[in-house]
């Protein structure tokens, strides 16, 4: 699983360079997302209010942008967020 989730990151990062991501804990079964600063196409790549500024889901779905929910997907990651900032991507 740590190599898989090493890969993930370092796709992430070739994808979407302005992403703050690292692994979870020291097992990496997980990625954490820092919403602080991370950008995706210019705006924010996580917004935990999206759901009062964007009801439509035009930009983000749940908070999470809407290009990097495809990634995720396509990747086989769900993720969830754990405060206002930070959001965890699990490996399916």
């Amino acid at each position: 699983m740590a190599k898989k989730i090493r890969i993930l990151i370092d796709s992430l990062k070739k994808e979407f360079p302005d992403l703050k991501v690292s692994e979870w804990d020291t097992d990496s079964t997980a990625i954490l997302w820092s919403g602080e600063g991370s950008k995706i196409r210019g705006l924010p790549a996580f917004n935990y209010y999206a759901m009062d500024i964007d009801p439509n889901e035009t930009i983000w779905i749940m908070g999470v942008h809407k290009d990097l929910v495809k990634w995720s997907e396509k990747n086989g990651l769900f993720w969830e967020p754990y405060d206002t900032g930070t959001w965890l991507a699990y490996s399916i």
